[in-house]
């Protein structure tokens, strides 16, 4: 799992821009892992702010400390992935993706 080092993704943008890259599990992992037993919603469990350059980059998303405390413990657990990308213009983009951690 990504417990030490964090998340790795590769990502294609048009042109150079900010990024926003947040990791979250859903309520039912986050209670059943007891990273928020009273959860209402999804949790984060990582993010990244970064500015990238037009073409392929991989950037790393570190978990919280409490998340790699209890993801230790777990088989496998499905992480939703949000990315936000905003260039100088002003224009922004989104994309969502889920990703499955395995031991």
């Amino acid at each position: 799992m990504a417990l030490s080092k964090g998340l790795g993704l590769a990502i294609t943008l048009d042109e150079a821009a900010t990024v926003k890259v947040t990791l979250t599990v859903d309520k039912a992992t986050a209670r059943k892992l007891k990273l928020d037993p009273k959860a209402k919603k999804a949790v984060v469990v990582g993010t990244l702010a970064k500015s990238l350059s037009a073409g392929r980059s991989t950037v790393t998303v570190k978990l919280t400390a409490k998340a790699r405390k209890a993801l230790k413990k777990a088989k496998s657990v499905k992480l939703g992935v949000l990315l936000n990308a905003k260039d100088a213009a002003g224009n922004t983009g989104a994309k969502t993706a889920g990703v499955t951690l395995k031991r």
